[in-house]
């Protein structure tokens, strides 16, 4: 008899080792699928945050650089010239702009060019091919 209880004890052990070991599994389980979530959160509250600076930074970009263009228009005012739309290659946040080309403002290729790279503003270097 004291055999068959020791036996008993024995497997009670065992049965809750097991359940102890279950439930600490599920525990590790729900605390990953918990720092998931919330690393899943902070991710797209960083991605929205980004999405709306970036569209802050375009909208005021824009807003400056019209700014800018009817000042130019407004100084470059002139009977005789002729206007080009020119654009910076490959810049798709950067909208047309209306330059106006007059003999007496530009007489030279090379002061065209430094014209066109006063109004673009490239971000390496000068305006040297027009397309």
């Amino acid at each position: 008899r004291a055999l068959r209880e020791a036996e008993e004890e024995r497997r009670r052990r065992a049965e809750e080792e097991r359940e102890a070991a279950e439930r600490r599994r599920d525990d590790k389980a729900a605390r990953a699928a918990a720092r998931f979530e919330e690393k899943q959160r902070e991710r797209e509250v960083r991605e929205r945050r980004e999405r709306e600076e970036e569209e802050v930074r375009v909208r005021e970009h824009r807003e400056r650089r019209t700014r800018e263009d009817a000042e130019l228009l407004k100084a470059q005012a002139h009977k005789h010239s002729k206007w080009i739309t020119v654009y910076r290659n490959g810049d798709p946040l950067f909208g047309a702009r209306r330059v106006m080309v007059s003999k007496r403002g530009t007489r030279t290729w090379d002061g065209l060019l430094d014209q066109l790279t006063k109004v673009v503003r490239p971000r390496n270097g000068a305006v040297r091919r027009v397309y």
